[in-house]
């Protein structure tokens, strides 16, 4: 091999090495940007829900919403579904017969 050969060669590998490196630096920035956009941000809920003279029997999460069971002052049950994002109520489900073995 000639000089100019071999000095081609190591230009060669040296470009490759850095295109490398960058690409490397690429990739680990998008996943990484992926990772916190999956995750969002630790904070407590922007909303609060106050119930009076009644007892939460359960709350469930189920994507962006959650699901409040309560038991009112007559014994009857009630549900209600808020969006968690915005804490608007959704629906609200009243009846004796919710929860109620069969």
């Amino acid at each position: 091999m000639t000089t100019k050969t071999i000095r081609a060669m190591q230009v060669l590998v040296i470009f490759l090495g850095v295109v490398i490196l960058i690409m490397m630096g690429v990739i680990i920035t998008v996943m990484a940007q992926r990772i916190r956009a999956a995750s969002g941000p630790a904070e407590d809920a922007p909303w609060q829900v106050q119930i009076s003279g009644e007892a939460v029997l359960d709350v469930a999460l189920d994507g962006n919403r959650a699901v409040v069971t309560v038991k009112q002052s007559d014994g009857s049950r009630r549900i209600e579904i808020y969006d968690v994002r915005t804490g608007e109520l959704i629906g609200t489900v009243i009846g004796p017969e919710i929860g109620a073995a069969p």
